[in-house]
């Protein structure tokens, strides 16, 4: 029951980050300020979760999940209903900001909570199942978000949001077990830097990176043909039929990676680990290189490029469980600290991939030429977790 409430929350997290790019609309509507600069400002997302991932994961070993996790809960939903109300550019993007920050403390305290609940073989299950959940919930999540604000508003799925923090805060707070404390101190940033210079550590921060960089990187590179569209030539119906497509590609992906993450939940145990990891990233490699060749937005051999896509979203689905339980394993009683470096990756490479596909000369050749890049970090990644295994 304790671990539901657990994932609950973190779903609650993930929800809002992985439906950001389709509330553009609905956070124009409510706070007045124009698409474009909501567009603009969809920037701080990553970056507060790169900055939050750094602040929050000594706090989170410091205090506990029990005592900060309904704290993060309870301010995401607050400024969630500062979104209903017209605001000026500048408290919108310091709101989204604080958000983010938060989001990265909830989806930490994930991890925290795993570490302190389930030891030994159980740890293995118990991130299967997390990972499982993670993408059997996120397949809906793009449907569930564009079918609640059509047959409802956007105004009343910010309010269930509310609700459902609060049952979630009160449970975790009051069932969660106490965490022994570990100072914020020098010691601190010793750790980090174990962790730093361990090759083993930087090669699974290195999967986890790439697999949700590069998801969101894919995404980003459907969103970007439309980007450079002036605004005023969209159409309403184009609009709408742009976002449902985006959130048709995001479901699928997450119902394939679903599929293997079940698939672990069943057969991943510390012993083949590294043989999954080095499976995985050859999956990816094969998968990447693909999308790189067919050039997937451009309906240039568009079977191969799907091929890819499904391809590496199948192979997320046990690279990324699997990456979990070798860091878990190393982090031990340092989850938070441990988290915060691979989130502070995850963060920076989604940011990157936003660099290469919106902001970067000569389009569309530089957004293939991140999906390239990946497909040689999972090339390089292989060989590493080959010789490991061996």
């Amino acid at each position: 029951m304790i671990f539901s409430f657990l994932l609950c929350g973190f779903l609650i997290a993930k929800f809002w980050q992985d439906t950001i790019i389709l509330s553009i609309n609905h956070l124009a509507q409510y706070t007045k300020l124009t698409q474009a600069v909501i567009k603009q400002s969809l920037f701080l997302s990553p970056v507060g979760l790169t900055i939050g991932s750094m602040i929050v994961g000594p706090l989170n070993d410091r205090f506990g999940p029990k005592k900060t996790f309904p704290v993060y809960l309870g301010i995401i939903s607050i400024l969630n209903i500062m979104f209903l109300y017209p605001c000026n550019a500048t408290i919108f993007k310091i709101a989204l900001f604080l958000r983010s920050l938060c989001l990265a403390g909830a989806i930490n305290n994930v991890y925290v909570g795993i570490s302190l609940m389930f030891k030994g073989d159980a740890l293995p299950k118990a991130t299967s199942i997390l990972y499982m959940s993670l993408f059997g919930f996120g397949t809906i999540f793009p449907i569930a978000f564009l079918f609640f604000v059509k047959a409802l508003s956007f105004k009343s799925l910010v309010l269930l949001n509310l609700i459902l923090c609060l049952v979630v805060s009160v449970f975790l707070y009051i069932k969660l077990p106490e965490k022994n404390p570990i100072f914020i101190n020098l010691k601190t940033f010793k750790t980090w830097l174990d962790f730093i210079v361990n090759p083993k550590f930087l090669a699974c921060s290195a999967v986890s990176m790439v697999c949700i960089g590069g998801f969101y990187g894919i995404l980003s590179l459907y969103k970007s043909e439309f980007a450079t569209l002036p605004e005023e030539t969209l159409k309403v119906e184009t609009t709408i039929t742009i976002y449902i497509t985006l959130g048709i590609i995001q479901a699928i992906g997450r119902g394939m990676t679903f599929l293997t993450a079940t698939f672990c939940s069943f057969q991943l145990n510390t012993s083949n680990v590294n043989r999954y990891l080095a499976i995985s990233n050859f999956m990816l490699f094969i998968g990447f290189l693909s999308m790189f060749i067919s050039g997937l937005v451009l309906n240039k051999l568009i079977l191969v490029g799907s091929f890819g896509f499904f391809l590496a979203c199948l192979a997320s689905g046990i690279a990324q469980p699997s990456t979990k339980l070798n860091l878990l394993n190393i982090f031990k009683s340092s989850a938070g600290s441990g988290q915060s470096l691979v989130g502070v990756a995850n963060s920076i490479f989604e940011v990157v991939g936003m660099i290469f596909i919106f902001n970067m000369p000569y389009q569309p050749v530089c957004s293939y030429l991140y999906l390239l890049m990946i497909a040689l970090i999972n090339f390089t990644l292989c060989m590493y977790f080959r010789r490991l295994n061996r």
